[in-house]
């Protein structure tokens, strides 16, 4: 039986979003997505610049690789809040809820808050039902 690519794209989507994710795995991802974050917002600030001194081109090409980068962090935000919600036996949905608050300046503290707690939650301590427990 062939599979359509739609079935193919479902079935690699759902895979990603499979498992758990230790505290010190969810650290580390949380302060390169917040780093992301820092690049994102003070890389926009020089592209006026960058427009006026050098050109059209390379303010594009800079917007672009900026788009790319937080368009990334906001894939890998998601996988590793659902991840971590699966290991303290969580639906990953909260993620849907979680992962904005890590990209709105304004929420910042917020989702500092909630990262820390996620980071300070134990996770559970034997297997469940989204996965054996992590490394």
């Amino acid at each position: 039986m062939e599979k359509n690519i739609f079935e193919i794209i479902y079935f690699k989507f759902k895979a990603i979003f499979t498992g758990r994710m230790n505290n010190w795995k969810f650290f580390k991802i949380q302060f390169f997505l917040y780093l992301i974050n820092l690049f994102g917002t003070k890389a926009s600030s020089y592209v006026p610049y960058v427009n006026k001194e050098f050109g059209q081109l390379p303010a594009q090409v800079m917007q672009y690789v900026i788009a790319t980068a937080l368009a990334c962090g906001i894939c890998l935000c998601v996988v590793s809040y659902a991840k971590r919600f699966h290991d303290i036996n969580l639906s990953g949905y909260f993620a849907i809820i979680a992962f904005p608050l890590v990209f709105i300046d304004e929420l910042f503290l917020l989702s500092c808050l909630v990262s820390i707690i996620l980071i300070w939650w134990p996770g559970s301590k034997v297997a469940n039902k989204y996965g054996e427990i992590p490394n």
